[in-house]
C-alpha cells in the first residue's frame, strides 16, 4: 500500500512540475510575441518618419537603414519561432493538465490512469508542438491525422 501512495505522490509531483513549466513558457512566449509585434510596429513607423524628415540616426544613413530593416527581421524571427501560436498551444496544454490534476486530486481518476493520461497528454502536445514555427515544415514531423489513444 505504501508503494501505491508513493507512486501516487510521484505522479502528482510530476504533474505539478509540468504545470509550472508550462506556465513559465506560456508567459515567455506571450511576452515575446507581443514584444516582437511592438518592435516591428515602432521600427516601421519610426523609419518612415526618419526617411520623410531626412533624419539620420547617430548622424548616419546606415543606422536609419538598420531601423528600416528591423520589421523584416522581426517578421522572419516571429515566423520562425511563432511565439503567438506557441503561447496559445501552451495555454491549451496547461488547461488539459489542470483538468487532469483536478480529476486526480478529487479522486475522479485513479493514479495509474492519471499517469497514463499524463503520458498521453505529453505525447499529444509534443506532436502539436512540432507543427509550430520552423518545426511545421519538417518532413519527419508527424502527419496531421496522427491518432493517439489512451488505453
Amino acid at each position: 500500500m505504501n508503494d501505491y501512495s508513493e507512486k501516487s505522490q510521484e505522479v502528482k509531483n510530476e504533474l505539478k512540475k509540468e504545470l509550472r513549466l508550462r506556465s513559465r513558457w506560456e508567459t515567455i512566449d506571450f511576452c515575446l510575441a507581443h514584444t516582437f509585434l511592438w518592435i516591428s510596429i515602432i521600427a516601421s513607423f519610426s523609419s518612415a518618419i526618419f526617411v520623410a524628415q531626412d533624419i539620420y540616426i547617430f548622424g548616419s544613413k546606415l543606422w536609419t537603414a538598420v531601423v528600416s530593416g528591423t520589421p523584416g527581421l522581426v517578421i522572419i524571427v516571429d515566423k520562425t519561432f511563432d511565439f503567438a501560436r506557441r503561447a496559445s498551444w501552451g495555454s491549451m496544454y496547461k488547461i488539459e493538465l489542470l483538468q487532469l490534476k483536478d480529476d486526480f486530486e478529487f479522486g475522479i481518476i485513479e493514479p495509474q490512469k492519471a499517469a497514463k493520461k499524463f503520458r498521453y497528454l505529453m505525447k499529444k502536445h509534443t506532436i502539436y508542438f512540432q507543427r509550430i514555427g520552423f518545426f511545421s515544415g519538417r518532413k519527419d514531423s508527424p502527419a496531421k491525422d496522427d491518432k493517439l489513444e489512451v488505453h
